[in-house]
Formats: C-alpha cells, structure tokens, sequence
C-alpha cells in the first residue's frame, strides 16, 4: 500500500466513520446484467463506486461492491482482459472502502468465501487478485495468524503472466509481509516483484507509491543504498508527472524525508518532508497530521524547540479538527515527550496527560501504542517520585519488548530504565537487565556504524552527483547564453545586411533614375538642337535665292549657332559624365592627343549618333563630320577595315 507501514492504523484503518448512507437500491435484473454484459456492467458500477469513494461515501461503495460480487457470473462475457481489469477494480474498492471505514475484519467474510467457494472465476483467471486482497483484508484486520496463513497461500503461487496482476497483489501481499511475516526481508522480495513488472511494462495505479515502498522497505532494513535508487526513481516521475497529483506523491516525498533523517541530513530532510507537506495539503490527505508530527521530531533533533513545539500543536489541532483519536493521541503522545524533555516542571501535567492516553490505547484502535505509553507514564511517575508504580510499568514494558524481541523499544526503554535505577542507586536491578540491554545496544550500535559508513558513502555520492547536475547545468545555462548571444548577433547581423540590401537597392534605383534624367536630357539637348539646325538650314536654302547675298551672310551667321559651346557645351559634358563617368578618363589615358573637339565627336558617336546627327547637333556639314572621323581615326591607329563606331563602344 505506501511507506507509512508501521502508522498505517493511523492512516487507513481508522479513519472517521459516519458516510452518509446512501445505498444502492436493489436491482432484480443486476445478475442477469452482469451475466449478459459483465464487462459494461462492472465499469458502470465500478465507475460510480470510484466518484463516491472520492466523496469519502464509504457506506455506499460497500453496498453496491457487494451486490456485485455476489451476482458475479462464473462465466463473464466481454473482453477477457477488460472484464479481469474491471474485476481488480471492484476488488480494489472493496477493499478501500472497508479499510477506511474501520470494517475490514468484518466485511472480509465476503471475500474468504469466494476464495473458498468453487466459483469458477474466482478459482481461475481472478484468483490471483482476490487472493492478495483477501490477505490484505486480514492485514488491515489485525488479524496476524490469518494474514500469514494468507502469505503462505499467496506464495505457493507463480508469478502472474500478467504485468498488471502481479503489481497490484504483489504491492498488498508485500505490506501484509512487512506487518506480519516471520520471514525477514520477504516483503522486498514481493515488491520487487511488483517493481521488476512496472519495469517491463505493467500498468500501474500509482508509480510513485509502487517505488517508493519499495525503497521504505530497503530504508527500514537498513539497505540504505538500494533505498536511495528507488526512492530517487519515484521522485523522479513525481517531477515529471505533475499533473497526475496523488497521495503517491506524499508517501515518496515522506519517505525521503525520513532516509534522509536516517542519514541526518537535515536540510534535505526537511526540504523534503516540506514538499510532503504540501502536497498533502493540496491533496487534503489523511496523512497531514502524521507529516506535521514529523516534522516536528525534525526540529526536535538539534532542539529547535520553538519550532517542534509550532508543528505538534498544529498536528495536535488538525486531529480534533478531523475528530480523529488516533490523530489526537499520537499527537498529545509527542507533545506530553516533548514537556517532559523540555519543561521539567509540567512533570505534574505529563503524568496526567499520559494516564489519559493508557486509558484510550486499551482498545483495538489504539493497542498498538499503549505499551509505549505505558512505560513513558511510568517514566513520568518515577520523576515526580511515585517509584513504585512507575518503576512497575516500566519494568513491564521491557518485558513486553523482551518476549517481542523488539531490538529497538528495547534499547530505547533499557537506556531510560537505567538511567532511572542509576538516580536512585538501584545497582542490583541495574545487574539484571544490564547484560542484556548491553548485548542489544551493542548490536544496535555495530548496525548504527554500519549505517553512518553508507550514510556517508551516499552522502558523497549525493554531493558528488549534485556538483556534477550544477557543473552541466551551468554547462547548459552558457550554452544556453551563448546561443542567445549567437542568435542576437545573428540578428543583428541580418538586420544590417538587410539594411544595407536596402540602402545599395534604393541608391541602385536613385542611380538608375539620375542616369535615365541624364539620358533624357542629353536626347531632348540633342533633339532641340537638331531641330534647331534642321529650321537654319531651311532659312538658309530659302535665302539663297534672295539677290542680297550681304544680307544673306549677316542672317547666316546669326542663325548659326554652335550647339556644344558654352554653357552649352558644359551641361552636355556635365550629363555625359554623369552617366558615364569612366568613359572619358579612360580615352584621356588611352589617347591624350585627343582635342576637346575630338572628344565631343567621340561622345556622340558613343551616343550612336550618326553623321547626319552628328553634323545637325554640331551645325557643321557631313564632310567636316567626315574629315573629324577620319582625324580620329588616325589618332586612335584603326585600319581601313576597323569600324569607329565599334571601336568607341568597346573602348
């Protein structure tokens, strides 16, 4: 069930009674159901059962759990793997159910007859199951001589083939073993059953609390290294599985706690019972008072009184709230010990306190206990000097021990005991059970060294895997900055030469636009030009035929301009550069013979101007075209066959 074995009366089987009863209503055809469709019929009930056990209506799921079982058909129809599944969950809120309704040894006669009848399913494909909750019927049930007739049962059997079955029985038989074998170790061997079928694939309910008993049971044999890997794989899928929240989460958190308590290690120790804690809360477990009663015995260790006494009134608060004697009395139980370690004068208030708690622990609910506070009643006695009756209970309590073989209330009450004789020079009752207190504590004590040797061996393996997690996590966390480092100066980067694409696209466009205004105002210089040449030409021819030729030659000269002079010839220059702007500087360094005259010719043949272009812009003839052509031609070195044209385009 969970790590909490030895407080498991507190926790499950004595919760408060009092559901409200809300029975199911017998139906006539629910056997004929169930042997028609077993399968839909159980996960209908089963379904229901599961919504009111939430709501703690404990009275209800009873009544409905045993209408079904017994209307169970001995042959079940549906999914054979469904209809056992569905089975192992009416067994499993059965067994709850009754648990915490404190009516586990009554309502385990249901199922000891079905596993004594000859019920078909029952003696086959479920016998498994119900064979393990009827051991954890008796378990729950106080019933120590029936549990292990049960384990002996249970055992005689194969492992199940199937990984599912052999979790769930193999989880209840191993809390029955822990309570009640006389094998030692025997609950590790089933719940390393249970775990070894969760390793290869079984399904099961609560992973974390699967593991984590597993690693209580190694932590309470003392084996703690194997306690360690267990309980560190539960709380691992307690990390990643957060929004499955259970009460498998407490117990894993709890058990840590406490080996890490073993260990004294405190800090973690309560870091972790801290994270138990709060779960517990946003779970509302039963379990909270038992936490808070931990943590108070945390504090109590290094005497950080203030603090232990805080989470035992709150434990001891919270139990009569809940109305929950066992609640109230464990939590009375450490504060009585607590006044008496601390407050020696409230030895009158522990005294009274601790007859209360003897007369309240005499019954089944709380037997367990009642030695212990017998002889902390008797110790509370002899301190305020009522020697008789308390050394009595005293002595009776070690006795107890004794015929139990209790290794450890032995060595806790002979210590005290002794003390107690050595204040009132009792030497010859300090003979008597002197040797066989010494045998025990020795042997405790060999046990303690052992512990201490593997506490510190974990403790620097814990240390060590805890500098190598902040090595790599600090490995990881510049890694990590680097490659937002990496990703900014990448994006930066990108952002630049996106700006400069930009920037070198729109210049590009600017210059295009420049070049073609350039063009277009070089085409409309030369155009109004040649206009203008055409228009003198025509005036020309018209007065050519006039008699005045002295009048003649005056117009002529006036209407005879010259296009590239001036300021003329300076916007022309200006344009041609800008648009070609190497042109020129290279024919200079090619040709520098060449006149201005020359290179005005050059541009407009570059232009592809032809001679009849070139001589409108110029205002000259074609034969004075010509004869500059041929002037440049023999600077440039061309033979007859070498085209001008051609030869200015390429050069």
């Amino acid at each position: 069930m969970s790590n909490y074995l030895f407080s498991s009366i507190f926790f499950l089987l004595f919760l408060l009674a009092g559901c409200r009863q809300h029975p199911v209503d017998p139906l006539q055809p629910l056997e004929a159901r169930l042997a028609t469709n077993t399968e839909t019929t159980l996960k209908e009930y089963n379904d229901r059962n599961e919504k009111l056990l939430r709501q703690k209506n404990c009275d209800s799921v009873i009544t409905c759990s045993r209408q079904l079982l017994r209307a169970f058909p001995q042959y079940p129809t549906g999914d054979s793997d469904s209809v056992l599944k569905e089975t192992r969950r009416l067994l499993n809120f059965y067994l709850k159910s009754s648990t915490q309704n404190k009516q586990a040894a009554g309502n385990s006669l249901l199922t000891d007859s079905l596993l004594e009848a000859d019920h078909l399913y029952f003696d086959g494909p479920a016998h498994y199951d119900l064979l393990a909750v009827c051991t954890a019927f008796h378990n729950y049930g106080n019933d120590p001589e029936g549990t292990r007739k049960l384990i002996e049962r249970f055992a005689a059997l194969p492992p199940s083939s199937d990984p599912a079955q052999e979790i769930y029985a193999c989880h209840l038989v191993a809390n029955a073993c822990y309570r009640y074998s006389e094998q030692p170790e025997r609950e590790i061997l089933f719940q390393k059953r249970a775990v070894d079928a969760y390793h290869v694939g079984g399904e099961a309910d609560d992973p974390a609390d699967l593991l984590s008993t597993l690693g209580n049971y190694y932590r309470r044999r003392g084996l703690y290294e194997q306690a360690i890997g267990y309980l560190q794989e539960a709380r691992d899928w307690c990390l990643a599985h957060p929004d499955q929240l259970n009460d498998g989460f407490v117990y894993n958190f709890t058990d840590l706690a406490n080996l890490y308590d073993t260990m004294e290690q405190q800090d973690k120790a309560l870091e972790n019972i801290s994270q138990a804690i709060a779960y517990s809360l946003a779970l509302d477990s039963v379990v909270l008072s038992d936490l808070y009663r931990m943590k108070a015995g945390m504090f109590w260790k290094p005497e950080l009184k203030d603090s232990a006494q805080f989470y035992i009134l709150k434990a001891l608060r919270l139990g009569e709230a809940h109305q929950h004697q066992a609640e109230i009395a464990a939590a009375k139980n450490l504060l009585y010990s607590f006044y008496d370690e601390f407050y020696p004068d409230s030895a009158a208030l522990v005294v009274k306190g601790f007859r209360e708690l003897c007369a309240v622990s005499q019954n089944d609910v709380m037997s367990y206990h009642y030695p212990t506070f017998r002889f902390s009643l008797g110790n509370a006695l002899v301190k305020t000097g009522q020697l008789q009756e308390g050394f009595l209970l005293m002595e009776e309590t070690m006795d107890y021990y004794l015929e139990q073989d209790f290794p450890e209330m032995i060595d806790w009450c002979g210590n005290i005991l002794l003390k107690r004789y050595a204040e009132h020079k009792m030497y010859s009752r300090i003979g008597e059970i002197y040797p066989v207190y010494t045998a025990i504590h020795d042997s405790l004590q060999k046990k303690e060294k052992q512990r201490y040797a593997i506490a510190a061996n974990i403790r620097y393996e814990t240390e060590r895997k805890e500098q190598e997690n902040r090595a790599l996590t600090a490995e990881v966390a510049l890694k990590e900055q680097s490659l937002v480092y990496t990703r900014i100066i990448l994006g930066l980067s990108g952002c630049l030469l996106a700006a400069g694409v930009v920037y070198l696209i729109r210049r590009r466009r600017r210059q295009l636009k420049e070049q073609e205004e350039h063009r277009r105002q070089l085409n409309e210089l030369l155009t109004s030009q040649q206009e203008l040449n055409r228009r003198n030409e025509t005036l020309s021819h018209e007065l050519e035929q006039l008699s005045h030729n002295e009048i003649i030659d005056n117009v002529r000269r006036q209407l005879d301009p010259t296009l590239l002079s001036g300021e003329d010839e300076k916007r022309f220059r200006q344009s041609f550069a800008a648009l070609y702007p190497r042109y020129l500087p290279g024919l200079r360094s090619r040709y520098p013979e060449l006149t201005k005259s020359d290179e005005l010719f050059c541009m407009l043949i570059y232009l592809k101007q032809n001679t009849d272009e070139i001589a409108l812009a110029l205002g000259i003839s074609r034969a004075s075209v010509n004869t500059a052509r041929s002037r440049i031609r023999k600077k440039f070195g061309l033979q007859k066959e070498d085209s001008l044209d051609n030869y200015l385009q390429v050069n």
